[in-house]
């Protein structure tokens, strides 16, 4: 249905995977993502892909990339991803992913490890250069401090980064929700909590991107008086925005890109159901038209 500049959607369909696994896992409040949209062109926010259940936007957005996720033991892994695109205070664009993890100082340790092995050089790469293409295994030691490791030289073919504004450093951190929550019946001296807590690990490029992601997810409401349902996905994409930052650093448009100026804004949210359902509304806004 569509209202004067806005254009109305909902959905309702059933997934047979989706009832084989229970419907659409734990619940959870909107808090974080409430708080990751603001200012951001591209926000998303979902219950991480599992089982055959059918693909959801978010690694729609991600593509193929999103088969080279880190790939965590599944006891540390979370329930949910999240991706931020906006624009940095310094104009540029910032992007960053996130991924829900249940404890975030044994994440730091396997992550830091992982991340380290997969930028190490090649051993055509390590005889060249043996120093220059040397990667750092930060071993998890302070989860929270942001690490950075200059990548231009695997993005140098990659010159749309550059022109885009990013920096060629990819960066990370491992963040505490600030709720306290931490593993069932773990109780330190004084009855306070102890043990695994939970939080987001966050890679982007740029470290003011990943500061900024990773607050905006820890930082928010604590959660006790959140509504929690199961989201399946959660999103806002602002089209125009994002492409008038894609046009001022003078890169090209094809066509096909270019018609989505017409929209101002689109956002969704999806629920699963125990019993299969898929449940959702979505809301597309039109961006005003051209005076001329």
């Amino acid at each position: 249905r569509r209202d004067g500049d806005v254009i109305n959607l909902s959905l309702a369909s059933r997934s047979g995977a989706l009832r084989a696994e229970g419907g659409g896992g734990a619940p959870w409040g909107l808090g974080a993502f409430d708080a990751m949209k603001e200012g951001a062109m591209v926000a998303v926010m979902e219950r991480r892909p599992s089982g055959e259940a059918e693909p959801l936007p978010l690694a729609w957005l991600l593509g193929n990339a999103g088969r080279a996720l880190p790939k965590l033991r599944d006891a540390l892994m979370g329930d949910r991803v999240a991706l931020r695109v906006a624009r940095s205070g310094e104009g540029a664009m910032e992007a960053s992913l996130a991924i829900e993890v249940r404890d975030t100082e044994a994440a730091a340790v396997e992550g830091d490890r992982m991340l380290a092995a997969a930028l190490s050089p090649t051993p055509e790469e390590a005889r060249a250069n043996p120093l220059g293409t040397m990667r750092p295994d930060f071993g998890g030691i302070e989860p929270r401090a942001v690490r950075t490791v200059d990548v231009a030289s695997v993005l140098g073919p990659l010159a749309i980064a550059r022109v885009g504004g990013l920096e060629p450093v990819l960066a990370w951190n491992y963040r505490r929700r600030h709720d306290g929550r931490a593993a069932a019946g773990a109780a330190g001296p004084g009855g306070a909590q102890s043990g695994p807590h939970s939080g987001w690990w966050t890679i982007g490029i740029g470290p003011s991107s990943v500061r900024r992601m990773s607050g905006q997810l820890v930082d928010g409401p604590a959660g006790g008086d959140e509504i929690r349902v199961p989201w399946l996905s959660v999103g806002v994409v602002r089209p125009a925005r994002l492409l008038a930052q894609w046009s001022e650093r003078g890169l090209p448009l094809p066509a096909a890109v270019a018609r989505w100026r017409a929209v101002e804004e689109a956002d969704w949210r999806v629920l699963g159901r125990p019993e299969g359902f898929v449940l959702g509304a979505g809301r597309i806004t039109l961006a005003p038209a051209d005076p001329k």
